[in-house]
Formats: C-alpha cells, structure tokens, sequence
C-alpha cells in the first residue's frame, strides 16, 4: 500500500512539474490561454484523473490483504482447536504467499506480475528472525528469497517480491507452488 501512495506522489510531482507546464505552453501557443490559468487547471484535471486511477487501486489493495488475514487467522482458529502449546513457537506465525499480474506474450511484463507474502505472528511476545519464501515448479526448486522480519504480538506484514528473484519467468508464471520456512528466537 505504501508503494502505491509513493508512486501516487511521484505522479502528482510529475504532473505539477512536467506534464502541466507542457500542456499549458501548448494551450498558449494553440488556443491563446493564459500560462498560468492553463497551467492551474490542467494540474486540477491530471491530479484528479490520478485520484481516480488511485483510489480503486488502494482500496483492491486493502481488502485483498483482508482476505488473504482472514485466511491465516481460520488457518490459526483450526490449529488453535487441536491444541497448541502456550510456548512461543515458530508454529503459530503463519504466511501466506499469491501471485498478482501476469507476462505479455512478447515477454515483457504486463499487469506487473508480483509475489506477494503475508505473514502474521500469532504469539504473545515479540519474534525476530527470517522469512524464506522458495518457488518451485513440477517439484524443482526454483530459487528462494530470504526476508529479515520482527514482528510483534498478534502483529502482521505484508510485501512483495519480483519473480525474477525467485527464477520465476513468463513461461512457468502460472504453474509455480511456494513453500516459506521462518527460523529466529522470541523476546517479551
């Protein structure tokens, strides 16, 4: 979420100094605007247009996220009813991964293909340690990526890798399966 607020500013940044600047020279010189009218009206128009690319963006974003924490928190109620220790445990953090976008056909990417990992810690002390997230295809390990996470009681975080750094490429994109291992030690 956080990318997609500071792509948002860089656009607003590039529409005030950049693209408004140009559209109103071109409406001076064409329609005989004043500059700075122009240039106030077409940074309102370009701003708001961006807002409404945004927004949705942002709010897709959210409740994606949502159901994907739903699904670790359903995950922890079921391990939760066989019975688990009340020792802080690698157990009771939980991930997820899924894959958004997709490849062109030409090979470039296209619907910006990520790998996205959730990760909750469902103890009650803080754990610091590492995520490793590996991607296999037909059972061939791929690659793996590792993470350093600190999460705090009842915490959760969420992000995102390239499949490039996982080895992953248009061909195989749709067929990949990840397994996440997490090792590290517990604090009060």
């Amino acid at each position: 979420m956080i990318d997609v607020l500071v792509a948002f500013l860089a656009l607003i940044f590039a529409i005030l100094t950049f693209f408004a600047p140009i559209i109103a020279l071109v409406l001076l010189l064409i329609l005989k605007v004043p500059f700075k009218k122009a240039w106030f009206t077409t940074n309102w128009v370009l701003s708001a247009l961006a807002l409404i690319i945004v927004i949705p963006a942002l709010i897709a974003n959210h409740f994606e996220d949502k159901s994907y924490i739903k699904k670790l928190d359903a995950k922890y109620e079921v391990m939760e009813k066989e019975g688990l220790s009340e020792e802080p445990s690698t157990d009771k953090i939980l991930a997820e991964t899924y894959q958004t976008g997709s490849f062109r056909r030409s090979g470039r990417r296209s619907g910006n293909p990520l790998v996205n990992y959730i990760i909750k810690n469902y103890n009650d002390t803080t754990f610091k340690g590492t995520l490793t997230l590996k991607a296999y295809h037909n059972g061939e390990k791929m690659g793996e990526n590792e993470f350093q996470i600190e999460l705090g009681s009842g915490e959760g975080f969420t992000d995102y890798i390239r499949p490039q750094k996982l080895n992953i490429n248009k061909k195989i994109w749709p067929h990949v399966e990840f397994e996440y291992t997490i090792e590290g030690s517990f604090s009060p």
